[in-house]
């Protein structure tokens, strides 16, 4: 049986107990808490006391730890950087080591920047490689596929170059539209490296106050082939969670979670269950 989770963009103002409290009360497995200093549960300073609250506060509310979502640093241009981003994976493995998450979702950067584009994926690999050899527990790393950051396809690209069954893929089907990677390429591929899928939609007309031409909204009101993308990763065999990735918490104007989790655990049975 798949098991659902959110992640705490979607719950902005409330720390980690009041989101844990909202993932039990509203029937999800699981919860991705956010490792930020800008609102997040856990803190990138977290002290070892700090981690076991958390922990305690989980294990109180029967919740699973589905992932951390982590902004680490990336590689650039400048030769030093690519080893900040070794010791920041570093760090935030350790934080979720600590939490006993089974991942934490990276930041990969831009591989379409200053640096080559085969250079910056076979860096970033050797970054991931070094990261995982230093911190030899179970947990795994993934790599959203994000706009302004790495495609699906290079997403696939980086996870043949990294070679490590610990690394894989959160797949988000809404950047792949954000991105215009052409789908039925993607669906056809995707299946080995997905570890989590992250159920985002979005509409192509833009939010208040927004520069971006797109705006999120709730699961099956948009564009995104939700069902089509689950099916892809395995449907009912996918072994991994199914994480609702609602961005109240740069999308402002996007439902409360009060109403948005209730609706997606009800869109979930009807649609994909």
């Amino acid at each position: 049986m798949t098991k659902l989770s959110f992640t705490t963009m979607g719950t902005p103002e409330q720390d980690a107990r009041g989101a844990i409290e909202f993932a039990s009360r509203f029937g999800y497995q699981g919860i991705d808490l956010r490792i930020s200093a800008h609102k997040g549960e856990i803190q990138p300073d977290a002290t070892d006391n700090d981690l076991k609250n958390v922990r305690s506060i989980l294990d109180s509310e029967g919740i699973e730890l589905a992932g951390l979502l982590s902004y680490n640093a990336v590689g650039s241009e400048d030769p030093a950087s690519w080893q900040a981003m070794t010791d920041s994976l570093v760090h935030h493995l350790e934080i979720g080591t600590a939490l006993n998450s089974p991942s934490i979702r990276m930041f990969g950067g831009n591989p379409y920047g200053e640096v080559a584009t085969d250079d910056f994926i076979k860096r970033t690999a050797e970054c991931i490689n070094a990261a995982l050899e230093r911190v030899s527990t179970p947990i795994n790393i993934i790599l959203q596929n994000h706009m302004g950051s790495y495609t699906a396809a290079d997403s696939m690209r980086l996870n043949d170059t990294v070679a490590n069954n610990r690394f894989g893929q959160a797949f988000s089907p809404d950047h792949c539209i954000l991105m215009k990677e052409e789908m039925d390429d993607i669906f056809a591929r995707i299946r080995p490296y997905a570890r989590q899928l992250y159920v985002s939609d979005v509409i192509f007309e833009p939010a208040p106050q927004s520069k971006h031409p797109h705006s999120g909204i709730l699961p099956g009101k948009g564009v995104v082939p939700l069902k089509e993308a689950y099916d892809a990763i395995g449907g009912t065999d996918f072994t991994g969670y199914v994480t609702f990735k609602w961005e109240k918490l740069w999308q402002p104007h996007l439902e409360e979670p009060e109403l948005a989790l209730p609706y997606f655990i009800d869109w979930w049975k009807n649609t994909c269950a």
